[in-house]
């Protein structure tokens, strides 16, 4: 009924499908999902003033769920089909590509976003989607994660804002744990965070400090400081007035603004009422500013 020549085209098509189906079932899941991921009409989602989450492993996930339950606009894109086919499970803007290609970011709307939190596991990747999401947006914050302290200036010489290393992460968590365990002020054991992580973890890397560490180390724990605290619910604060609170009595710590559904009010005296949620500016020194977190805490967290 055919001639032989199409006889032998037929048969080698149906040789040639044969042997690409096998590879065709393993991809069809990848290819599904890359399909999916291109937005409709070819054009970028319509997002702006967004959070990237790059990588949506353990750390890209933590992260993600936190921006969905702070109400905080975000994308996240991950190599992995499976880890990308959970998060839309889950319900999560997840999408499937490489975010080292500058196309994949356009469709992220990478330039108009106001940050970026990158977490994949190869240091080479991590080292090209941070250099093009710094080309790609010059304004962002890009904080980046990373297993060794030896990545962090290449990545900060490439854009990067935060290169936060998992090796001594942990370490500073545990000490942070003990000292709360011990009795430090909670603002004193902030201040202690802050100063490991001053001069990329040279504490921790047992690196002799430096001059200019021990003078910010002055800087950070004598005198007084500026804290901006939010008025929690069920807090002794919410509810109050400042005249009833008495802070600078009761704290040592003095007010100097209230903001309120991000605007300030004016200067705040006696008969002003604290609500849920406002944002207070303190002043004064550590012992005070950890006496005033405690009144502005639920009752229960605090230690005042």
């Amino acid at each position: 009924m055919i001639s032989e020549g199409l006889a032998q085209a037929f048969l080698g098509a149906a040789i040639l499908t044969m042997a690409a189906t096998p590879f065709l079932m393993r991809a069809a899941r990848r290819l599904a999902l890359v399909g999916a991921a291109a937005p409709a009409g070819g054009g970028a989602p319509d997002l702006a003033d967004h959070v990237l989450v790059v990588g949506y492993g353990v750390t890209g996930q933590a992260v993600a769920r936190v921006l969905r339950e702070t109400g905080l606009p975000f994308v996240a894109v991950d190599l992995v089909a499976d880890a990308v086919e959970a998060g839309r499970r889950e319900g999560m803007p997840v999408r499937f590509g490489d975010a080292s290609r500058r196309a994949v970011l356009e469709e992220m709307a990478a330039e108009q976003a106001r940050a970026a939190v990158v977490a994949v596991g190869d240091p080479a990747a991590t080292r090209r989607i941070v250099s093009q999401l710094r080309q790609t947006n010059p304004t962002a914050r890009i904080l980046v994660r990373v297993r060794r302290v030896g990545e962090i200036e290449e990545l900060e010489r490439l854009g990067a804002d935060e290169a936060i290393p998992s090796e001594f992460e942990t370490s500073i968590e545990l000490f942070v744990r003990l000292l709360t365990h011990l009795g430090v002020p909670r603002h004193v054991v902030r201040v202690q965070e802050s100063l490991i992580r001053l001069d990329h973890y040279q504490a921790l890397r047992g690196v002799g400090a430096t001059p200019d560490l021990l003078a910010q180390a002055r800087k950070l724990i004598m005198g007084g400081i500026l804290e901006t605290a939010q008025v929690m619910k069920g807090s002794l604060a919410a509810g109050k007035t400042l005249a009833e609170l008495d802070l600078r009595r009761r704290t040592g710590a003095t007010v100097l603004s209230v903001v309120r559904n991000e605007q300030p009010l004016p200067t705040p005296d006696g008969p002003m009422r604290l609500e849920a949620e406002d944002l207070v500016v303190l002043y004064g020194p550590h012992e005070a500013i950890d006496r005033a977190l405690g009144v502005l805490e639920p009752r229960g967290t605090g230690d005042g």
